[in-house]
């Protein structure tokens, strides 16, 4: 059985929201393979996926592993990976690691928990195998670097460690994992595939959304090289016959050179997958030949738009205005590239106004397009982030603890958030319709498309 068991927590109880845009744990996967690559034995358990995940841990228990890894977003799933530490604690003495985007935010409130022995912080593709390393030696981890962990009622937290070089890593070993648990409808994302392949190609942002995550990354933006990159899928290809490929970079479009040199790669080699990523709006007319994107099969584009209003657009360091994106709809209105726009309301310093203006720029994308799709979002005040200090202003009170992060993602839509004024609040709550026939719309739902059309144009008027 496994040295190291590796853990992606559950996102929410409804099985529905829980499996909804169902992908392979790339995060896990990125960790695991430098472990493979050192001939330790993985055991991969995604919560998610697995109908009785306490007897499958048990059983990888027994065998006394090394030490544990979990894998953890802000929100909900800190809860899911708190229930799962705390079965391991009840059953075994074996170290629990966090790691991830909350830890890396939130190293020492994470670490301050009873049941998390080690955090994680910032990339820990070779930072994870030196914690592995140093418990199979029954060695100190103190000269580790990129780690907090708790020494002597104190929280140590340790020197950032080096950047990985993508272009070196190991192959991903999707092998430890059941990939037919992972198929699910992709029409949304234009695919005729039914199983998505994740791939990573670049790390950091070059922009700066305040947000974003990616906004506290201290770290340049980076990328594999095209040879690499048409190397990792062709591995995909042959290894577990993928079809569809998304790639999760932050900012896939930075280097426009270098998606125009991967696309015709990829038509020369005959490689004939389907794949998606994002781009920001502003990148889209920056491409020189989207019809070569398209032959080389890219089906779709996530594009954050985020809000119509200029001045929660200049609050946020969006560093991009409406004509960028109503620029970008109309280019890829020419194409067969499904936009995939995602809207942000509930914005500290919002007006009805301001709401108003980001539902008016989604009917007018819409009608400009009509096979636009637009997903519209409750702000989450990302720890650490210039919005979170926003939020703060207007009477958030941020979490001291790591439990108390838990709620900070309204999953229902249902929760009142300080930071939004109350006429806003109202307004949103009273036209909750319009988010509904947008979900409808995006759904292909009949007489949706009419029906979202009407309503919108009621309220807006």
């Amino acid at each position: 059985m496994a040295d190291v068991i590796l853990i992606n927590p559950s996102i929410s109880d409804d099985p529905v929201k829980d499996s909804s845009n169902l992908r392979p744990p790339l995060g896990l996967l990125t960790i695991a393979a430098p472990l493979v690559q050192n001939d330790y034995d993985v055991m991969i358990l995604d919560q998610r996926v697995e109908n009785d995940w306490q007897k499958k841990l048990l059983q990888g228990l027994r065998k006394t592993p090394f030490c544990i890894g979990i894998s953890c977003m802000s929100g909900n799933q800190i809860k899911f990976a708190l229930r799962i530490s705390k079965f391991i604690r009840n059953h075994s003495s074996v170290p629990i690691i966090w790691g991830g985007v909350h830890p890396t935010l939130e190293p020492r409130s994470t670490a301050s928990n009873e049941l998390v022995d080690v955090v994680v912080v910032g990339e820990g593709d070779y930072t994870f195998l030196e914690i592995v390393k140093a418990i199979e030696a029954d060695e100190e981890i103190d000269e580790i670097r990129g780690i907090a962990f708790k020494k002597k009622n104190r929280i140590i937290l340790t020197k950032q460690a080096d950047l990985v070089d993508l272009n070196a890593l190991p192959k991903l070993p999707f092998y430890l994992i059941n990939l037919n648990r992972y198929i699910q409808d992709n029409r949304f994302f234009g695919f005729k595939s039914d199983l998505i392949i994740p791939l990573e190609t670049s790390r950091g942002c070059s922009h700066k959304c305040a947000f974003c995550f990616q906004s506290k990354n201290p770290h340049r933006w980076r990328a594999q090289s095209v040879q690499r990159m048409i190397s990792d899928v062709e591995d995909v290809v042959r290894k577990y016959k993928a079809k569809a490929i998304t790639f999760n970079d932050d900012n896939f479009f930075v280097d426009c050179k270098r998606v125009d040199e991967f696309s015709r790669k990829l038509i020369e080699k005959n490689i004939n997958i389907e794949w998606y990523t994002s781009i920001r709006p502003e990148y889209v007319k920056r491409i020189t030949d989207i019809k070569l994107l398209e032959r080389s099969g890219l089906r779709s584009l996530t594009i954050g738009i985020e809000s119509g209003s200029k001045k929660i657009l200049s609050l946020i360091d969006k560093g991009a205005s409406t004509q960028d994106f109503y620029t970008a709809n109309n280019i890829l209105k020419k194409t067969g590239i499904l936009p995939l726009y995602c809207a942000i309301y509930g914005f500290p310093y919002e007006t009805v106004d301001d709401i108003k203006l980001t539902y008016k720029l989604m009917t007018r994308l819409i009608k400009q397009n009509h096979r636009s799709n637009i997903d519209l979002l409750k702000l989450i005040p990302t720890p650490s982030t210039k919005i979170l200090d926003l939020c703060v202003q207007k009477g958030f009170r941020k979490p001291k603890t790591l439990e108390g992060w838990i709620d900070v993602i309204d999953f229902d839509y249902d929760k009142s958030a300080p930071w939004v004024g109350k006429k806003v609040e109202r307004w949103i709550n009273k036209h909750k319709l319009f988010l509904k026939l947008l979900w409808l719309r995006n759904d292909k739902i009949i007489f949706s498309e009419t029906l979202f059309g009407l309503y919108s144009g009621l309220i807006l008027k």
